[in-house]
């Protein structure tokens, strides 16, 4: 048997070439990926390498590692050594509203990238890399040494302060993407890249069925639950008319969609950046405003049931005073690049309050869609909406904790 260590030089130069032929094999292979095919772990690298997104010299340079990150798409996390990579989604259906979701968000992408916008807007989210839009496939810059918000705030809840300073940025960051008017879009809106339609959760209580034809038995419960409550429905609708469309909005806010990164060993500031624009849009900011502080007050919520559903009791003073001032110090600093006055505010709370009741009726068939029938952590979040629709101000001062003095006009 060949032994490596007894023939040091020659055997680099057999590995060196090895590899070399390797890699010239993959660059010049005959595509593998037919436009209706998909993409694997195996055909990933030959595919980036043929669209000049990888180069031959890295697979040379660097140990690359390829993660299967799927859940509704095929993803894929390639890693190099130093921790770069790209982010590659494909969407696994080829239906026109999966088709467009993708294809709206590699143009936002792009928009982003293109130097003569807003270089602010392009902090907000990833670099495209590539994008195909036979096959599907999008390509991004992995965020480095980063984790979603859900994993951050399990690991910072014993750290003072930390969430509140994570909530700043996100005022920050979503007072730059709002601050986006629609002239941004406006030559993909013509397209018809853009819908600018109000979130589907805004109708289901009055087309449910043609909406979500094979819903699960719990499903059919938020939404049976939903019509019960006169007030909800009739609130839910008003929303719907009063939906306005102002401003680039994410519309898909939660915290699976927030990479925290950090420098290494964590020399450096925690930071926050934006992910999955499928759902922007040209709409409306409060929706994003009440996707953000329905999702500090959900645990509150939703997160005091056992696995079998059973109510563990009221939610502990320090857990409700953290997500309270974590919706102030994230409002405070969404306020203020706005200067609104003291009554402007107070309009502004009200309303992405009831914004904020409706996205907790998603949450709830969120929670029901595969389950048999609505489980109570879906009913409190249907008695929680109804009781903010029932007195706004009240949720906004005593469940968000916010009020309208506390950011200077």
């Amino acid at each position: 048997m060949l032994c490596p260590s007894a023939f040091p030089g020659r055997w680099d130069r057999f590995e060196s070439a090895l590899r070399l032929t390797f890699i010239g094999f993959m660059r010049n292979a005959p595509p593998t990926l037919g436009k209706d095919m998909y993409l694997t772990s195996g055909t990933l690298v030959p595919y980036l390498m043929d669209r000049n997104v990888l180069a031959a010299s890295e697979l040379l340079d660097d140990d690359i590692t390829i993660v299967e990150a799927g859940r509704r798409n095929r993803n894929f996390k390639l890693f190099r050594r130093d921790g770069t990579g790209f982010f590659v989604k494909q969407i696994p259906l080829a239906a026109t509203e999966t088709m467009q979701s993708v294809q709206r968000e590699a143009t936002l992408y792009a928009l982003a990238d293109d130097s003569s916008v807003n270089a602010n807007l392009r902090a907000l989210m990833p670099r495209i890399r590539h994008y195909d839009r036979q096959r599907h496939v999008l390509a991004v810059d992995l965020v480095p040494n980063s984790q979603s918000l859900t994993f951050y705030q399990m690991q910072v809840a014993a750290v003072p302060g930390a969430m509140e300073d994570i909530a700043t940025q996100l005022g920050n960051l979503l007072s730059v993407c709002h601050r986006h008017t629609p002239d941004t879009l406006e030559e993909p809106s013509s397209r018809g890249i853009f819908p600018a339609q109000p979130p589907w959760i805004l109708s289901f209580s009055d087309f449910g069925e043609s909406m979500m034809p094979n819903m699960s038995g719990g499903a059919k419960g938020v939404l049976a639950a939903l019509r019960a409550q006169r007030l909800l429905s009739e609130q839910m609708t008003l929303l719907k008319t009063e939906w306005r469309r102002n401003c680039l909005i994410h519309g898909d806010l939660k915290w699976e969609n927030f990479l925290v990164s950090s420098g290494q060993k964590g020399t450096s500031k925690a930071t926050v950046q934006l992910i999955d624009w499928e759902l922007a849009d040209l709409g409306d900011a409060a929706w994003d405003v009440a996707c953000v502080l329905a999702s500090f007050v959900q645990p509150l919520i939703v997160g005091r049931f056992s696995a079998q559903g059973q109510a563990l009791g009221p939610a502990p003073a320090h857990e409700i005073a953290g997500a309270q001032a974590c919706c102030k110090a994230f409002w405070n600093a969404y306020a203020s690049a706005f200067s609104l006055t003291p009554q402007q505010q107070m309009q502004a709370q009200h309303r992405c309050a009831r914004f904020a009741a409706a996205r907790l009726v998603l949450t709830a068939y969120e929670i029901a869609q595969s389950t048999a029938e609505i489980s109570p952590p879906a009913i409190q979040a249907i008695r929680t909406a109804n009781e903010i629709f029932n007195h706004p101000p009240s949720a906004a001062r005593h469940l968000f904790g916010l009020d309208h003095t506390g950011v200077a006009a």
